[in-house]
């Protein structure tokens, strides 16, 4: 019986045909697009010679010579095309391509429409799209990249580069404003109240990094006055005062190119 909506848990477009909808078809048609791009990006990664790579590791510890996160990420995708490339082959009666990214990738393309009407096809576009989805943020540059708030289709995290007037969702192709993005997110957490640490991390998404030091330095100045004291004695802060002093700390453009 064919479904009247998307077998996609979290989308309830009409299919019309098939098991999944056009758009879900879509987002796996530009994840498979994206993966011999990523794939070279992952070898970079891997063997470390992004400056963003860098091991880390304690003291006594020799650092490894590849990222073992990202070549797990790798191994998982490599072996979830392959393995859906495997039933297509069999249930077509086509054979595999050779086993490099961009062939595999280029072959999965060529059966998306089929995918949509088969009965596993839900589960192929959520598996690729993930596995594409985990090796794009483990490749992301996170010193050329803001976060840019959640897509209102997907839900999925957006980034893009610092500067940018528009952000795009890729999964799902859509655009966002990034400064009404923001703004949404500033409305969101405005009024939140955050120990310093959480503080540092909420303001790093809104491209306003600092130090929890530099927290307590504006507390010591008398710039900033905690709102009260958790049950661990923290310091706790109202978001909305901690904004305009992480953006009056920032350098400006002169300073950034003089250092």
């Amino acid at each position: 019986m064919i479904n009247p909506i998307c077998a996609i848990d979290w989308c309830d477009r009409p299919v019309g045909d098939g098991y999944v909808c056009q758009h879900c078809a879509d987002r796996l048609s530009r994840a498979l697009g994206d993966v011999p791009g990523l794939w070279e990006e992952l070898d970079t990664v891997l063997t470390k010679q992004a400056r963003y790579a860098a091991a880390e590791f304690r003291r006594g510890e020799q650092a490894l010579p590849f990222n073992p996160a990202a070549s797990e990420l790798g191994t998982s995708l490599r072996g979830i095309l392959n393995t859906w490339c495997r039933l297509i082959a069999e249930e077509r009666g086509k054979e595999l391509p050779d086993d490099t990214a961009e062939a595999v990738s280029r072959w999965l393309l060529n059966h998306v429409t089929w995918l949509r009407h088969h009965q596993a096809g839900a589960e192929a576009v959520e598996e690729m799209t993930n596995a594409v989805s985990q090796v794009r943020r483990a490749v992301d540059r996170p010193a050329e990249r803001i976060y840019a708030g959640p897509c209102a289709d997907c839900h999925g995290d957006m980034y893009g580069k610092p500067g940018a007037t528009s952000v795009e969702c890729r999964p799902c192709g859509l655009e966002y404003p990034v400064e009404d993005m923001q703004a949404w997110m500033r409305s969101k957490v405005n009024g939140r109240l955050v120990s310093a640490r959480e503080g540092v991390t909420l303001l790093s998404r809104f491209g306003l990094p600092v130090q929890q030091k530099t927290i307590d330095k504006w507390v010591q100045r008398n710039r900033l006055t905690p709102y009260c004291l958790d049950r661990q004695d923290r310091r706790i802060f109202l978001f909305g005062e901690l904004i305009p002093l992480a953006s009056a700390s920032q350098p400006t453009l002169v300073q950034q190119e003089a250092s």
